[in-house]
């Protein structure tokens, strides 16, 4: 049965009030100039360029270093990780890092998500002040199958909001990251990688301007949405995504893109938003 005019337009119009602000970069918090990992940067943990700190437990088998042009995000280099079906970790310590109120990002690649295994905890992530990763010094942050996709994805959290939480941890002296996959298929060659840990310092991802000018057009049976960025804000900078306050995406490009553009021009992004008959 197809829907009629009338509820398409009931429908654009239930939209249309739902989309009160935009923005554009990793969250909605005010904009600072300095910061020059506004679409992507942060302040580097690991950039995964060497093998050499890393290790690996459970079902893993072993980790090697992806040098292949494309086939990485950032750098010179990601990890290939090697695992049997079950659970399978790699970790490494960085040294002591004060994580507290920040946002922790890394780059996760599988080629089948399918592979992994349907559960709440498919990947876990976690930090601790010591290589043991012991209960009580240990936070774990959780990513279900439904949350990630084939190819890249992003596995960020707030480090102060952990799913599990180390009861004797300070996460102002963190010094080791582990990630845990669980897989129901084996994982060989570079099927499975990771790239670039970075953190975000509070109150510096998001545009506030991009924020509050949300333009919306409408005709019968669409939608438009236009975000407009000044090219002070837009200049030399790396955009990696975008997103209506509805958590929809509006760019989705691959992580570490340049943005090639005039230095005096700005930078709008449009999506539309159809309402089928069918």
């Amino acid at each position: 049965m197809g829907i009629t005019n009338t509820g398409r337009g009931l429908i654009r119009d239930a939209v249309n009030n739902l989309l009160t602000t935009g923005g554009v970069g990793l969250d909605n918090t005010p904009f600072s100039p300095t910061d020059e990992g506004l679409f992507g940067g942060g302040v580097a943990v690991d950039s995964l360029d060497s093998s050499s700190d890393w290790s690996f437990s459970g079902a893993a088998s072993g980790l090697s270093l992806n040098e292949e042009s494309g086939e990485f995000l950032e750098g010179t280099g990601c990890l290939n990780l090697v695992s049997g079906d079950g659970v399978g970790s790699w970790f490494s310590t960085f040294g002591s890092t004060d994580l507290s109120s920040k946002k922790l990002y890394s780059w996760f690649y599988v080629n089948l998500v399918s592979d992994l295994t349907d559960s709440s905890s498919a990947i876990t992530v976690e930090l601790c002040d010591s290589s043991s990763f012991d209960g009580s010094s240990t936070n774990k942050y959780y990513f279900s199958r439904d949350e990630l996709s084939n190819g890249w994805n992003s596995l960020n959290f707030s480090v102060d909001s952990p799913d599990i939480e180390g009861s004797s941890l300070a996460t102002s002296d963190i010094s080791d990251y582990k990630v845990s996959v669980e897989l129901d298929v084996s994982q060989s060659g570079n099927n499975m990688r990771l790239d670039y840990i970075r953190y975000y310092e509070p109150d510096t991802l998001g545009v506030t301007d991009s924020n509050e000018s949300l333009v919306k057009e409408s005709g019968d049976y669409y939608i438009k949405t236009t975000h407009n960025i000044s090219s002070t804000e837009s200049n030399g900078l790396v955009i990696s995504e975008a997103g209506d306050n509805n958590g929809s995406q509006l760019i989705s490009r691959i992580a570490f893109a340049p943005l090639d553009k005039g230095t005096n021009t700005e930078l709008q992004i449009d999506k539309y938003y159809y309402i089928e008959s069918g």
